[in-house]
């Protein structure tokens, strides 16, 4: 016979049972009073598709009185709560997701969707297809297969912020290589901390760090700056998978590849710019899209816009350097 405890989150009002014994299912769903209550506002959706590797979906939305029938997707479903809560009915139990939920289906796994507070809720999804996280899956774990997932959600806010900020960078503008390193970093995340496989308890395997690869894809960033780089090109350089490389090259160089990438840019533009060259030659013989595109990342590595640096230096133009 089975026996059942009750059970009260901390800080909670919500109560459920607890079987004793330890893999018995039970949901914990996280209703803390803790749970930021900042206002949402009236209905919207948008849904953006892009391409990093494939084509991808992405939807942000808020949703007050949104209430989602039984449905089922092609694709996988990851995603995050941003404010509010929302109500899923999944394998014949009712959960919540909250800010700090990561959410997780696979495809063909039949949910619903509701408001679980008032004031609704407000989340960004991506809709990756089976071979692009499988794709990334063995990038990121060494093994081929298509991850399964125990659960609707997961609380993990860590992972959380981190799929937030890769949803916002695939919405922009960003180059091509930093949203590849975005979707690739949030996905395999997803898979080694929640995803099952087959072979459920294998650790990834070990990413071998080799000095001289890595400074051969440091060498290759720094020569073809101008042109659009993949992470794919830079991982066959290393000889390593996209997620491994992108993890060793940020341990070995402070920065992901994207990232080392700008700086190098920036400081070519910083050195076209002191030698008098107009911004738009600069814009296109340091790779930027435009001068907006330019002038955003100027700004935030630079903390002047290339225009006020331009200026700053017209009466020096032609002057020694010392160093």
């Amino acid at each position: 016979m089975r026996e059942f405890r009750a059970v009260v989150w901390p800080g909670s009002t919500l109560r459920f049972v607890e079987p004793t014994y330890p893999r018995a299912r039970f949901r914990y769903l996280f209703t803390s009073r803790a749970m930021p209550t900042r206002p949402i506002a009236s209905e919207s959706a948008s849904m953006t598709r892009v391409r990093v590797f494939e084509p991808l979906e992405l939807l942000r939305a808020c949703y007050t009185r949104q209430r989602f029938a039984p449905h089922a997707h092609d694709e996988f479903v990851f995603g995050v709560i941003e404010a509010g809560a929302a109500r899923t009915l999944f394998r014949g139990a009712e959960d919540v997701h909250t800010v700090g939920s990561v959410v997780t289906f696979a495809p063909g796994e039949v949910h619903t969707g509701s408001p679980a507070v008032d004031g609704g809720w407000s989340y960004r999804m991506l809709y990756p297809s089976e071979s692009l996280v499988r794709f990334i899956t063995r990038e990121a774990t060494g093994r081929d297969f298509a991850p399964t997932f125990d659960t609707s959600c997961v609380h993990d806010p860590g992972l959380a912020d981190r799929i937030r900020s890769a949803h916002v960078v695939l919405e922009s503008v960003a180059d091509d290589l930093q949203k590849e390193c975005a979707l690739v970093e949030a996905v395999g995340e997803i898979v080694i901390r929640h995803g099952s496989s087959p072979h459920r308890g294998t650790a990834p395997l070990p990413a071998p760090r080799s000095t001289a690869a890595l400074r051969r894809v440091r060498d290759l960033l720094e020569a073809e700056y101008a042109r659009p780089v993949t992470i794919r090109e830079l991982a066959d350089e290393a000889g390593l998978s996209t997620f491994h490389l992108i993890r060793v090259f940020r341990a070995m160089f402070g920065l992901p590849p994207y990232k080392y990438l700008e700086q190098i840019r920036i400081q070519q533009a910083r050195r076209l710019i002191r030698h008098g060259f107009p911004l738009t030659q600069v814009v296109h013989a340091t790779g930027f899209s435009d001068q907006s595109h330019l002038t955003r990342y100027f700004k935030r590595i630079v903390g002047v816009t290339p225009g006020s640096y331009a200026r700053a230096g017209c009466d020096l133009r032609g002057a020694g350097r010392v160093a």
